[in-house]
């Protein structure tokens, strides 16, 4: 007999304080997810980013509301009432299902303990906001280290805010066609008749631009290599430097992940 999924906001809490635990959230991500219901992955991986992204506010804030910090092995209770925190203040899940959602989700966490307590905190952010955000320093209320804020602030003091501001927007999902399987318009032609809505990046000349997100399963071709996921700025870096063939490449950035070399594709394949 199958297992019943596990609430998509307790897989992460789990998944979070994994996280703050110092693992890396591209690894703990495929782990939370597998239990979780395939309709509920979507908010799983919206609550797990957005939690991260605007982390130092969150985590500020918690500060505010709870008598005494949390012990290590309750991270996952922590992460939870940050969850909760997010859903109240950055989406538009309604108040009273986020509430109660996230209060619920504690049954799954089994530690009972923490249902009232997080029920408090929820509703004590409710009613004090604004002096909860008050109490912020700037750099928290910009959801930046103090470091990172304090750097922006000194590097360009005019554009500091507008830069953090857009820091905290999800990005959009963009892809990079592999051109030795398709053109970008052949690519693109595909994703309509697969239903999804996408367009050519501005700049990047392999770059798609996804109107919504998807699960990378949906995409067709991904499984084969057509396609990839990157952001339009890092497909970039290898049509600006300008590579020929012959000419060796360190990345020395490289690890999991897109990096520049794998944007460009000579025959045969560029050496590293």
């Amino acid at each position: 007999m199958s297992k019943a999924p596990q609430d998509c906001r307790a897989a992460a809490a789990r998944c979070l304080a994994a996280v703050a635990n110092g693992s890396s959230l591209s690894q703990q991500i495929p782990l939370f997810e597998q239990p979780v219901s395939e309709r509920d992955r979507p908010l799983f991986r919206q609550l797990c980013y957005g939690v991260l992204r605007f982390y130092p506010k969150l985590l500020a804030i918690s500060q505010q509301l709870l008598k005494k910090p949390m012990k290590e092995k309750d991270h996952d209770v922590l992460m939870l009432i940050l969850l909760g925190i997010y859903q109240l203040s950055e989406t538009r899940i309604p108040d009273h299902a986020a509430v109660s959602a996230t209060v619920n989700a504690i049954k799954a966490l089994k530690k009972p303990w923490a249902r009232a307590l997080t029920n408090g905190v929820l509703r004590q952010w409710q009613r004090n906001q604004d002096q909860l955000l008050a109490k912020l320093t700037s750099a928290e209320q910009s959801a930046h280290p103090q470091w990172l804020h304090q750097a922006l602030a000194d590097a360009w003091p005019a554009l500091a805010a507008d830069i953090e501001a857009t820091n905290n927007q999800q990005a959009p999902l963009c892809l990079r066609v592999n051109k030795r399987h398709q053109s970008r318009a052949a690519y693109l032609t595909q994703l309509s008749d697969h239903d999804i809505d996408a367009q050519a990046c501005e700049f990047a000349d392999e770059g798609v631009r996804l109107t919504q997100a998807v699960a990378v399963e949906q995409l067709p071709g991904f499984n084969k290599g057509w396609v990839s996921v990157q952001d339009e700025a890092p497909q970039l870096s290898a049509a600006l430097m300008d590579l020929q063939q012959g000419h060796r490449v360190l990345d020395a950035c490289c690890a999991p992940g897109a990096k520049p070399a794998t944007c460009w594709n000579p025959s045969p394949p560029l050496k590293q």
